[in-house]
């Protein structure tokens, strides 16, 4: 799963980060992607990266020492929320865009008609 989300996520993630905080000037943190870092990383087994399911298990042991528990062990952090559920609720561009995008066969007969819109299909 690693493997997959380093392959195929990961790129789609940082580009769409990159342009949206430039394009909104917004100061954003991307993950820790130094390559020799990556490459040591890669070596480690999953098991232990993730032992008993806890996330970031190595970030939280290698810190432990220099972070106060408040932040270490803290649960309620969260990426940031898209109200989808209002703007589709509302109507308008947006809802009526998404329906188009759903339907059979839509993506790939869409076609951006303006460049200035990502809800014009």
């Amino acid at each position: 799963m690693t493997h997959f989300d380093f392959k195929t996520l990961l790129p789609a993630l940082l580009q769409v980060e990159d342009r949206m905080s430039m394009a909104h000037g917004v100061e954003s943190r991307v993950p820790f992607l130094d390559h020799p870092l990556v490459e040591l990383l890669a070596t480690i087994p999953s098991n232990i990266k993730f032992q008993n399911g806890e996330l970031k298990r190595l970030l939280r042991t290698g810190f432990s020492d220099r972070l106060p528990p408040a932040i270490l062990d803290r649960k309620d952090k969260m990426g940031f929320p898209v109200p989808l559920q209002i703007w589709l609720q509302r109507g308008g561009r947006a809802r009526s865009s998404f329906r188009t995008s759903l339907r059979v066969g839509a993506p790939r007969s869409a076609s951006i008609s303006k460049p200035d819109s990502i809800w014009t299909f």
